[in-house]
């Protein structure tokens, strides 16, 4: 468990690095740790239904690589912010987990 921990830092670690830092990588990094972490799988399904787009087809087989295409997938078709009437990805989340961004 530890080793997987230190690995996922790592990837993230020379992500941050390798990345010229505009915020958004920031932004990015804190949202996809909540949907790998605090949401269930069934709650990224049901996020995914909401939002139109086929769980299944997101091209990973675990839960953490399901959140990491969900959001490559909104930043792709620029759904991570709201566009006309629907809410973005981070609006979405910020509705289901409130109590993490009282303080933001």
């Amino acid at each position: 468990m530890l080793r997987r921990e230190v690995a996922k830092q790592e990837r993230r670690w020379r992500l941050v690095t390798s990345t010229p830092d505009t915020g958004e990588l920031d932004r990015s990094a804190f949202y996809l740790d909540i949907l790998a972490n605090l949401f269930s799988e069934e709650e990224l399904r049901t996020l995914c239904f909401d939002m139109g787009i086929d769980y299944e087809a997101l091209p990973a087989s675990s839960k953490p690589g399901k959140a990491r295409e969900l959001m490559e997938h909104c930043r792709r078709h620029n759904r991570l912010t709201p566009s006309g009437s629907r809410p973005g990805l981070f609006a979405r989340v910020q509705a289901e987990r409130p109590y993490l961004f009282e303080d933001r």
